[in-house]
């Protein structure tokens, strides 16, 4: 059976891979520990198409150690039992590599096996989800793995695998692909950070033409519209266009313009990009929103729980009204200006300056002992809770709105009978 493109291009060497900087760029930790062929646990975790399994065939490669590929969805504890037969010790001190894609589909008892071969060294694990490892996976597991998270690619990058893809295409083949840069970032656009969608996408594509006499594929782009209409997705014409769609939508918010906001949400939708109205909604409710109206979070998130619930056609309604109410709210963004600064300063923070009363334990030469606010009256009692040097530091400052003059007022209210 003839490999799929995407299987015949996958990257050779860590310079291969596209994106995922934060992981492997060169300087970074885990790129300079595989640099080193060193070998551990690990937990990829991120969506489809975004590199994962392409990084453990590099790790295998790199090191020329074997790997054994297995897929938690259908695989049982005997099948799992006799995999970790074959990898003995010698194996394992060689850095023999087990990779189970899907791992959050395995049971507890599964996972407790493997934990088995890990504490022994006989195993390193590498289990690859598009969930949450720290909801779904056992905690004994989490706590002996390093988990990496794989975000999704951008569309940048995605062209330049798949102007890659096209080359290597031409070589095999023997033919000239001509395709426009539209084209290229129609699909880019498509595949939503899935490169391995938007790689099969263009196979599919390449396949369904015939090559003229002068042994050229021409790629039209009305044709290839064509071709994404059908399958849910009505290209755009331009990689920056959803994120353009994206900045116009939450700035409508921030700026109370409720029908430009649903303008540009209904557009969005065209695009099947649910999943991106909703992130930005609960991003506006805190970062817009915030203290203005504290409990606009958990109104939107209802509001994107049902519409999860019940899904498109009907689920646009239920955003436009998160969208309606986001718009009409009182904003602030005293909240983003706070976590900013402290941000800042985040870097400058040695824990050794943190007082001696606040820690876990209790030791030093501060013998300042933690005043228990609730044994004061109204629960509030003045001590210094800054790390040294911070002392006079301030983040929060509360706006001008009627719940944030309130608490400014209470906070002005707390340090007067202080002192």
């Amino acid at each position: 059976m003839q490999k799929k493109l995407s299987e015949l291009i996958r990257p050779k060497t860590f310079d291969d891979i596209v994106g995922q900087d934060h992981i492997i760029g060169k300087g970074k930790v885990f790129r300079n520990f595989l640099d080193k062929d060193r070998v551990a646990s690990f937990i990829f975790y991120g969506p489809p198409g975004v590199g994962k399994t392409s990084l453990s065939k590099v790790m295998a490669i790199s090191g020329k150690r074997k790997i054994y590929y297995l897929s938690g969805t259908d695989l049982s504890t005997s099948e799992i039992k006799s995999i970790l037969s074959e990898v003995d010790l010698d194996k394992a001190k060689s850095g023999a590599i087990i990779y189970i894609d899907e791992i959050q589909y395995l049971n507890k008892k599964q996972q407790q096996t493997l934990l088995n071969y890990i504490e022994e060294g006989k195993l390193n694990l590498i289990g690859s989800t598009t969930e949450n490892p720290y909801i779904c996976l056992h905690k004994a597991i989490i706590s002996r793995c390093l988990i990496l998270e794989f975000k999704p690619l951008l569309p940048t990058d995605i062209v330049k695998i798949l102007k890659k893809s096209i080359k290597y295409f031409e070589q095999e083949m023997s033919v000239e692909i001509e395709i426009s840069e539209l084209g290229i970032n129609d699909i880019a656009l498509y595949c939503s950070g899935d490169i391995r969608k938007g790689i099969n996408l263009l196979d599919i594509v390449i396949n369904s033409l015939d090559e003229n006499i002068y042994s050229i594929i021409s790629i039209e782009d009305n044709y290839l519209k064509d071709f994404l209409f059908e399958n849910g997705f009505r290209a755009c014409g331009g990689d920056d266009n959803t994120y353009n769609l994206l900045s116009a939508f939450h700035k409508s918010i921030r700026g109370s313009d409720e029908n430009a906001a649903l303008l540009y949400m209904s557009k969005l939708l065209e695009f099947s990009k649910m999943e991106d109205i909703i992130r930005r909604l609960l991003v506006i409710s805190c970062e817009d929103i915030g203290m203005a109206y504290p409990t606009a979070i958990c109104i939107v998130e209802s509001c994107i729980n049902s519409a999860l619930k019940v899904g498109i056609p009907e689920a646009r309604i239920i955003l436009a009204q998160a969208v309606i109410f986001l718009a009409s709210c009182p904003k602030s963004n005293s909240v983003y200006l706070a976590i900013k600064e402290a941000g800042l300063d985040s870097d400058s923070i040695d824990i050794y300056n943190i007082p001696e009363y606040l820690k876990h334990s209790q030791f030093g030469e501060d013998k300042k002992v933690y005043k228990y606010p609730h044994d004061y009256n109204k629960g509030f009692v003045d001590q210094e809770y800054m790390p040294k040097g911070f002392e006079d530091k301030k983040y929060y400052y509360p706006k001008n709105n009627s719940i944030e003059k309130k608490i400014k007022d209470y906070i002005q209210k707390k340090k007067m009978e202080s002192n």
